[in-house]
């Protein structure tokens, strides 16, 4: 239903823009509006019209989208703790093997060291690795390395230290030039780092994704699809302001995997925006990763994206 939601919501700015053109148009004239008899049609056909759902209905619903949701470790913030070669951290100086150079992204600057994934110190999830290092570099551009017309081919690099960082050299913080900074770290979390503490926990899908969408497919004009909605959108049962790794994605916007990839289907890292990133106006940002890459550790195959309101 998010992709009707966005429809719709271009329409409407449609009928502002056609009521200051024409001042005499009434807004709750939308059959005159272009396009939208054949919007009205398709959702029509898309949902058809049906018996009421039952509660026995409503309840296996309500199940079957809860079943979707995926163990994840949630990272928070303590800037306490101190910042060391291994353990889970936004930033800070990174710790390399010796004689392996700071990463440069595609526009030849030195890239931004975002955030630091041990996977011996998080919880047990599925597919996820038990042992090794994550580094997560991105581009020191305006958009951090995000590719807008091909999300799936970022300017970022992914460094997986199998065995760990025990011979690591420490390395930078990379600062920026003055007047230049693109990173979406704040200050103490670009030349100190700060510390993640990992918590288990299982977490649903978002009333923002490709699957609480599909969820309401065809159900639009029964009786009861009210709530459905409700329990989607239920603040109660949808994602944390949070960091974490597993579980479901957050967007700000939409689903970009609603138009192909989605097999894109486990999070490596979600971002969110606190005291120390911020992405944009207070955005989410996504590491997605195939689960058969992701089981492979091919952590070269990734799709990254970050949105703001």
């Amino acid at each position: 239903m998010i992709k009707y939601a966005l429809i719709f919501a271009i329409i409407v700015g449609g009928i502002l823009l056609w009521r200051a053109i024409r001042p005499g148009a009434s807004s709750t004239d939308l059959s005159r509006l272009p396009g939208m008899e054949e919007f009205k049609k398709k959702w029509e056909n898309d949902n058809p019209e049906g018996p009421a759902l039952s509660e026995e209905d409503i309840n296996e619903w309500k199940a079957a989208l809860d079943g979707l949701a995926l163990p994840a470790a949630i990272l928070t913030p303590d800037p306490s703790l101190p910042v060391e070669a291994g353990g889970n951290r936004l930033g800070g100086p990174a710790y390399l093997p010796a004689g392996e150079a700071w990463p440069k992204a595609a526009n030849g600057l030195p890239a931004i060291f975002l955030a630091q994934i041990d996977f011996t110190q998080l919880p047990d999830l599925p597919d996820f690795p038990r042992r090794g290092i994550l580094q997560l570099f991105v581009a020191s551009d305006d958009l951090s390395g995000m590719n807008i017309d091909d999300p799936t081919a970022p300017d970022i690099i992914a460094l997986y230290h199998r065995g760990g960082l025990e011979d690591a050299v420490q390395q930078g913080p990379y600062i920026e030039p003055e007047g230049e900074g693109t990173s979406p770290l704040m200050d103490k979390a670009v030349t100190e780092g700060v510390a993640l503490t990992p918590t288990l926990a299982m977490l649903g899908v978002s009333s923002s994704s490709w699957q609480g969408d599909e969820a309401l497919d065809g159900l639009g004009r029964r009786e009861g699809f009210n709530k459905l909605e409700d329990h989607l959108y239920d603040e109660k049962r949808g994602l944390p302001a949070a960091h974490h790794v597993g579980g479901h994605p957050e967007f700000v916007q939409s689903d970009l995997r609603f138009d192909g990839n989605k097999d894109f289907d486990r999070v490596l890292l979600r971002l969110t925006s606190d005291k120390y990133l911020q992405w944009g106006d207070v955005g989410e940002a996504n590491f997605l990763i195939r689960r058969d890459d992701l089981v492979a550790r091919q952590f070269d195959r990734l799709l990254f994206t970050w949105d703001c309101s």
